[in-house]
């Protein structure tokens, strides 16, 4: 390991530190210089906040009342680091208790936060996480008045799922079900497109039998749909995406982040193939949120 590998994982220690520790002490100010501008956090898999001011907005709203205390302990952790984008899986034992008007309620979680770091001219940044509760204690009840639209209580693991191993035939068939799901009474009369993914270099247990690839395809046409576990040539598709297995899982398991896209295109690790035009796919399929409704279906 180099110096300058050593130096780069120490500032993002440094920085995680210095977050946690401005949270507890409600120092929003300084949290200026931890997220980007442009920064997504997933809080749970079902709510995200994009931008660092509604990000910082929020979590004032949430935790800037003198009525919660926090304590945020942090476990260690090794950065990852790839040119100037960095990760992390940091777990982190949250626990928020209550007193003043508050007092006699309390949430702890044990949780993993998966963070994303981009290199800046100012030094290490976070360019966003999600936050999975793995055990939770207490009630959420502690923020009733605080969540931001009257949001229900939620804390991160509102449903326990089966967890399937990404791109088994097990896993296409619980992706099967949720875009059938998703689309059940939509008029897909007028719908017609192909799209397909295909994972290179995967698990020799997960391979078909004569490839060295897997895959799936979606098809909607003529009002039907469907979710077929082979993949088919990019000439074929409205639009194709091939990726390395271990990447396409991490990228399918975090909260949408451009920059990883764009990294894994630049690095060759992703290319996408198929002509088609993608801004004539129907609203409808716009909206179907499939990287939100896969991620806690989905094992490590």
């Amino acid at each position: 390991m180099s110096a300058d590998s050593v130096l780069d994982r120490l500032a993002i220690v440094d920085l995680i530190n210095a977050y946690v520790d401005a949270v507890d002490a409600k120092a929003w100010d300084r949290l200026d210089d931890f997220f980007t501008e442009d920064a997504i956090v997933w809080w749970n898999p079902q709510s995200s906040t994009s931008g660092r001011a509604p990000i910082l907005e929020r979590m004032r709203q949430m935790l800037g009342t003198a009525d919660i205390v926090t304590y945020h302990h942090v476990a260690s952790f090794t950065p990852s680091i790839s040119g100037d984008a960095g990760e992390a899986s940091i777990r982190i034992r949250a626990m928020h208790y209550g007193v003043g008007s508050r007092a006699g309620r309390f949430w702890e979680s044990l949780a993993l936060q998966t963070t994303s770091l981009v290199r800046t001219p100012e030094g290490w940044r976070c360019s966003g996480f999600a936050w999975r509760v793995v055990v939770g204690l207490g009630s959420m009840d502690l923020f009733d008045g605080l969540r931001p639209g009257g949001q229900p209580a939620t804390h991160g693991w509102p449903e326990v799922y089966e967890k399937l191993e990404f791109a088994s035939p097990e896993w296409v068939d619980m992706l099967r079900d949720l875009i059938l799901e998703g689309l059940g009474g939509q008029d897909l009369s007028a719908a017609d497109f192909v799209l397909c993914e295909e994972y290179t270099d995967p698990p020799a247990h997960l391979r078909r039998p004569g490839s060295d690839s897997i895959g799936f395809h979606i098809r909607v046409r003529d009002g039907e749909v469907q979710v077929i576990d082979n993949v088919i040539e990019g000439s074929r598709a409205t639009k194709k995406l091939v990726c390395d297995y271990e990447w396409a899982k991490r990228y399918a398991m975090r909260f949408p982040d451009p920059r990883l896209r764009d990294q894994l295109l630049a690095e060759g690790l992703m290319r996408v193939e198929g002509e088609g035009d993608m801004s004539k796919l129907p609203a409808f399929w716009l909206k179907l949120d499939t990287t939100s409704l896969i991620r806690p279906r989905t094992a490590w």
